[in-house]
């Protein structure tokens, strides 16, 4: 595991699949950092659905106040946030994928 210092603060997998998932929603890189480090709502959905690196070195400082996972029987699964939210550029009629991650109108909410 690494740190994934381009798309978002936490921590994400070096294999494609990780890499692929954030390509494909967009979600965590369209929002900025601000927002995420002030919404505990977004920040709690993601919390222990990976392994804490420190934790596997011996040397997590936080316990169970860490956010991610001491071991495999604390991961949880990673949520499905595709058409949670109404596409901004949707919205300003600018949105111009042909698969867009988030909702173009109430009925894909």
């Amino acid at each position: 595991f690494s740190v994934c210092s381009s798309i978002c603060c936490f921590r994400v997998s070096s294999c494609s699949a990780a890499r692929t998932w954030h390509q494909e929603l967009g979600i965590m890189a369209a929002m900025d950092q601000r927002t995420k480090e002030l919404d505990p709502r977004f920040r709690s959905q993601f919390r222990k659905t990976l392994l804490c690196e420190f934790f596997e070195r011996g040397w997590c400082s936080k316990a169970e106040r860490c956010e991610f996972a001491h071991g495999a029987a604390e991961l949880s699964t990673v949520p499905n946030l595709k058409k949670t939210s109404l596409c901004k550029k949707w919205m300003q009629f600018q949105c111009r994928r042909v698969v867009c991650p988030f909702a173009h109108g109430a009925q894909e909410l």
